[in-house]
């Protein structure tokens, strides 16, 4: 079985973890390969829909701060963007690759970035409203499905998906891939976790001169871990000019890092 394009819902709920790795492995059910095709022409209609679904969401947001002419202004040059931006997709191994489905959401915050600059605002600004809805829509979650949910990626089946796919990315057989490293528990201060030493997203961030806006993405994956109760901790990302990304996962660990933590890192940084 693949995966299916993200709608708005699925895409609040996972928070964007795309650094992460962890979010979507175990639906998808596939072993690392390299399919061909074009995964984001076969599924354009559906990716304009499910921004489309996003966007009413956003445009809520914006309205609420900046009144309802600026918001229908922004959004629909967001949508129009995302449109202009889905052919340029990098190729990264089609559905078999358990992550594809994050690079269209990069797009997103491309799509929003551009016209978020052009009328004042900031990348910080496009970070804080994506968080924003993220914990709106897990509070709107039942607790007992996000903790189902959460200990499905403590199972040995999903552990054993995420071992294979993070072996498979050390091959680079797709320059715009991630490359990450699976590290097994200490038995004590983590049950697992993944070093990246490359991030898909920041390089494409980086290839549509919006590299700003990538470490906001990063900030998603706490909100998310806390709702799951999978107890990340996290010293920094490639996206906060950190030399990797290591996410360290501990089942019902308190989550203390959020918003405030990672933006004075952002900031300390340089962004």
């Amino acid at each position: 079985m693949t995966a299916s394009p993200m709608t708005r819902r699925v895409f609040l709920s996972r928070g964007l973890a795309a650094a992460g790795g962890c979010a979507f492995a175990l639906a998808c059910g596939a072993s690392p390969g390299l399919a061909g095709g074009d995964y984001y022409q076969r599924h354009r209609a559906e990716l304009l829909r499910d921004f489309a679904g996003t966007n009413q969401g956003a445009a809520q947001y914006l309205a609420a701060l900046h009144g309802k002419a600026l918001a229908r202004e922004l959004c629909a040059e967001a949508e129009r963007g995302f449109g202009d931006l889905l052919p340029g997709l990098p190729q990264v191994g089609d559905e078999q690759n358990v992550m594809i489905e994050y690079l269209p959401v990069a797009a997103w915050y491309v799509a929003y970035y551009r016209p978020f600059l052009k009328r004042g605002l900031s990348a910080q600004d496009l970070g804080r409203m994506i968080c924003e809805l993220n914990l709106m829509q897990y509070k709107a979650t039942p607790a007992d499905q996000l903790a189902r949910q959460g200990r499905e990626h403590f199972s040995p089946a999903y552990l054993a998906r995420m071992k294979s796919w993070a072996a498979w990315t050390q091959k680079r057989a797709y320059p715009a891939n991630w490359v990450a490293r699976y590290i097994q528990g200490d038995g004590h201060d983590f049950d697992y976790g993944y070093d990246y030493s490359e991030c898909a997203l920041v390089k494409y961030f980086r290839s549509q001169d919006a590299t700003a806006a990538a470490p906001y993405v990063c900030i998603n994956d706490f909100a998310r871990s806390r709702a799951y109760g999978t107890g990340l901790a996290r010293r920094g990302t490639l996206a906060m000019g950190y030399p990797i990304c290591d996410f360290r996962y501990k089942q019902g660990r308190p989550v203390t890092q959020g918003w405030h933590s990672e933006v004075a890192k952002i900031k300390k940084m340089g962004g």
